[in-house]
């Protein structure tokens, strides 16, 4: 029915005026009104935007999975630095222990070699012999 033949059904029972007020706001509403091709679309539309979302819920899913793996290697990764800076620690302590040991152990040398030079001095004459005659020998 188009919108004349509304006009001329309503026109008798309702009047010339109210008759046009009622099409014009029945005109409104079906201005508004969704037609049978409008429905047909967005179902079309509901549908891509839904298979898109399982898609999307997909691909985050992928993501969360991922995120948690590398989550589970930072994790890992950090304890094996702090291992290493733990077996660094160690190995300066030790490297300082060493240093030390080793400076002693210099020590030791020098005195033992002070000291035995000193014994020969002492136990063997020839050595005192040949010392007394070194200032001569620079002697012009």
């Amino acid at each position: 029915m188009n919108p004349f033949e509304i006009y001329d059904a309503l026109k008798m029972p309702l009047g010339d005026d109210t008759a046009k007020v009622l099409i014009s706001y029945i005109g409104e509403i079906r201005d508004g009104l969704a037609t049978k091709e409008d429905v047909v679309s967005l179902r079309g539309e509901f549908a891509e935007v839904k298979q898109r979302s399982s898609q999307v819920e997909g691909k985050m899913s992928q993501v969360e999975g991922e995120i948690s793996r590398l989550a589970d290697i930072i994790a890992h990764l950090e304890s094996n630095v702090t291992r290493l800076e733990s077996k660094v620690d160690d190995l300066g302590k030790n490297l300082t222990n060493f240093r030390v040991e080793v400076k002693d152990e210099i020590w030791k040398l020098k005195i033992y070699i002070i000291l035995l030079a000193v014994l020969m001095l002492i136990t063997n004459p020839t050595v005192l012999d040949l010392l007394s005659k070194l200032p001569g020998i620079f002697k012009p």
